[in-house]
């Protein structure tokens, strides 16, 4: 049974063990040479990254704060989170349509080093 006072799992902004270890492959497969099995493995691995994640300006979601109660994550590390979601939304696109994607892959990969070292 859910507490009232729990979070709703879809809107959870704190990394996932599941998302940890998609971030981990994806950091991997970004450091393999282009291939068309590497695109679909990256595209794969993004999509399930980028289904579960929150969309707080989503207008299904109209009244979701931007700093949500139940988060102890501190704002910044929330915006980080955001533009990096965002990067691999622009990187899943690039993938998919076939556009070149080297320069924006290696953003993310030393975005994800930094990350998840920290």
């Amino acid at each position: 049974m859910m507490s009232v006072l729990a979070a709703p799992p879809a809107l959870s902004l704190q990394t996932t063990p599941l998302e940890y270890l998609l971030l981990g492959d994806l950091r991997q497969l970004l450091e393999e040479p282009a291939s068309p099995e590497t695109s679909q493995w990256i595209v794969a691995t993004l999509d399930h990254l980028l289904a579960g994640r929150p969309r707080i300006s989503s207008p299904y979601l109209p009244s979701l704060p931007r700093a949500l109660p139940w988060t102890q994550e501190p704002a910044a590390l929330l915006q980080q989170k955001a533009g990096l979601f965002a990067k691999l939304q622009r990187l899943r696109d690039r993938v998919a349509h076939r556009a070149p994607y080297a320069l924006l892959a290696n953003e993310i990969r030393c975005d994800l080093r930094e990350w998840m070292e920290a």
